[in-house]
């Protein structure tokens, strides 16, 4: 009987005009997705075994959220990229601030350089718009696939339900083929680990490194929910250590019970990671707001595996655009006018906590390469002990300062 009253509302709903549906995640027992999979897949999109992207009016996601079987349903939210365009700057301050007086603002990176430079051995996705792959400064440091790399075009090599999947994979257009006409994951990639000491470019928090790019967003830059739970599993499958996400959308409406459970099921995705091993770097936003009344999804989620970054300038004084909160951003990174790769083979800046957040995700890698038994606990714990305080950021983030690379690496190896 639940299978017919499911399939009477499923049915209707893709009927109705199309005006009046939005998109839903639907979250049920596997067993009981299987039983109307067939005879509704061209309608439905597969996001994992037990979550399903549906077009729904509300009063239909409604009905459907008390039928036995149906766990959850959510809508398929937007998320958007935290950036803020700026002119061109030639120095790497975030790595090293050579002010000529005053203290040095940056992520001493340096001094952490005496002691490990990276390692091709930690995987860091970088869960964004692409990546331009042939950049010089990226193409030596990017993930690879070696049974697809060694495999046959257009043939799943290694059953993992991804076809091509040599340097990651674009949930977007679905496809193995990996570009980045935005620019904005180019930018994110270079800071993690555009390549160091090879004569060109800039170099990133780590000289390597293996990047994994996975795109979920269009060209515009807003991005949907179900193509983030897709890379983020995607990731944790194939061995990524640390997640960077500069990117996410604002809380759901305080009071409101049909936004209440929003973005639940990617809590869940970021959660199982966590159990995974895998550290969740997140952007805390860029609207200028305490994310402690007004939270900023996913980094202001409370999970012990998620880092949550707001962004400083060379100052070391929060950036005007950055978000912060006592209890709700870690720590601090450098995010204005940041020199990182650009998707036209150079060089340019950028500004925005999507720049802050690459800096502390590839000061995560590092320790990591440093110690390769640290778990994100481990890691964010050293990291919020061992920051830089600064009376500027009190009371603007749990440790009220800013990234130490060396300090956060000496804490994990002695």
């Amino acid at each position: 009987m639940r299978l017919i009253i499911l399939l009477t509302i499923l049915c209707f709903s893709f009927q109705s005009n199309s005006a009046e549906q939005i998109e839903y995640l639907v979250k049920a027992e596997s067993s009981f997705l299987q039983n109307f999979m067939t005879p509704l897949s061209k309608q439905i999109e597969i996001v994992r075994d037990d979550v399903v992207v549906m077009n729904l009016t509300p009063s239909e996601a409604a009905e459907l959220k008390k039928q036995p079987g149906v766990k959850h349903v959510e809508k398929n939210m937007t998320l958007q990229l935290f950036k803020t365009p700026n002119d061109l700057n030639k120095k790497l301050w975030g790595l090293n601030n050579t002010r000529k007086r005053g203290q040095d603002f940056d992520i001493n990176a340096p001094a952490a350089w005496d002691i490990t430079t990276g390692s091709k051995d930690v995987i860091v996705a970088v869960i964004d718009t692409g990546a331009m792959i042939d950049h010089s400064d990226l193409e030596n440091n990017l993930w690879e696939n070696e049974s697809e790399l060694n495999g046959e075009v257009g043939v799943d090599d290694d059953g993992n339900g991804f076809v091509d999947d040599i340097f990651g994979y674009d949930f977007v257009n679905n496809t193995g083929l990996i570009g980045d006409r935005n620019g904005h994951g180019t930018h994110v990639a270079g800071t993690i680990g555009a390549e160091g000491d090879n004569g060109s470019g800039v170099v990133g928090v780590n000289w390597e490194v293996s990047l994994m790019i996975l795109n979920m967003f269009p060209d515009r830059g807003e991005g949907q929910t179900d193509d983030a739970i897709r890379a983020i599993d995607y990731a944790v499958a194939n061995g990524a250590k640390v997640i960077n996400a500069s990117w996410g959308g604002p809380a759901p409406k305080s009071g409101d019970s049909k936004e209440e459970e929003e973005y639940k099921l990617l809590y869940e995705s970021i959660e199982r990671a966590g159990e995974a091993g895998v550290t969740f770097v997140a952007a805390s936003g860029n609207s200028r707001a305490n994310t402690d009344s007004r939270p900023m999804y996913p980094a202001a989620y409370d999970l012990d595996n998620i880092i949550s970054v707001g962004s400083m300038t060379n100052r070391g004084r929060k950036s005007g655009f950055s978000n912060y909160g006592e209890t709700t951003v870690d720590v601090f990174a450098p995010g204005s006018n940041i020199l990182s790769t650009t998707n036209n083979g150079r060089t340019g800046t950028l500004s925005g906590t999507s720049m802050a957040s690459p800096h502390v995700a590839g000061v995560a890698a590092l320790m990591l390469s440093a110690n390769d038994s640290l778990g994100p606990d481990e890691i964010k714990e050293a990291l919020i002990k061992t920051c830089v305080q600064n009376s500027s950021l009190k009371k603007k983030a749990v440790c009220n300062g800013h990234v130490d690379t060396h300090a956060a690496i000496l804490e994990v190896t002695q």
